[in-house]
């Protein structure tokens, strides 16, 4: 395991916990797609914003895009949710949100996120040390230990296939067969 901050002056790549999440999210073909948006075609799993020194770009933190004004979508993001919390020691992030509440390692309930009111439409999660980031004077963001952990790929994944989610192709499909 090495070392590595992120300063915002060169890209970075996601790191080993977002990629082991992105492999283990596409497993759900309902996942593996996109959306448009304002002209635009964007992927539903997403780990790079737009430049400067974030979560994001630093290869910390993954939106899983999932539009909560659809029922069905705002159900599987739930679902989703659920499956983080069981599974969050074996995956090591630091913490989530949507719908604005929030959850941390350190505790199995959400509070209330008040940051900002832009996780309606997808789930945020990361593996970010904000202290660490604190530490550097908020001139870069190192990579915690957590940041180089696969879990995704073992119990999270198991908990997928469990869950027969893996079998979603369509989220209004897969509502109307839940119902």
């Amino acid at each position: 395991m090495g070392n590595f901050t992120y300063t915002g002056k060169s890209l970075a790549s996601p790191s080993p916990a977002v990629t082991s999440l992105i492999r283990t999210l596409k497993v759900i073909p309902a996942l593996q797609g996109s959306y448009g948006t304002k002209g635009h075609t964007l992927p539903r799993l997403q780990w790079r914003a737009n430049g400067g020194l974030n979560r994001h770009d630093a290869g910390l933190a993954l939106d899983i895009i999932l539009f909560s004004a659809k029922e069905s979508e705002r159900i599987f993001a739930w679902r989703l949710a659920d499956l983080f919390v069981l599974n969050k020691w074996e995956m090591g992030w630091s913490s989530f949100i949507y719908m604005d509440l929030t959850w941390g390692k350190s505790k199995d309930e959400p509070s209330p996120y008040t940051a900002d009111k832009r996780h309606f439409d997808h789930i945020h999660i990361d593996w970010m040390d904000y202290a660490a980031y604190l530490e550097t004077g908020k001139t870069g963001i190192p990579w915690s230990a957590s940041a180089f952990t696969t879990g995704s790929d073992g119990g999270l994944l198991q908990s997928i296939t469990d869950a027969q989610l893996n079998q979603v192709s369509s989220f209004d499909e897969w509502w109307a067969d839940q119902q």
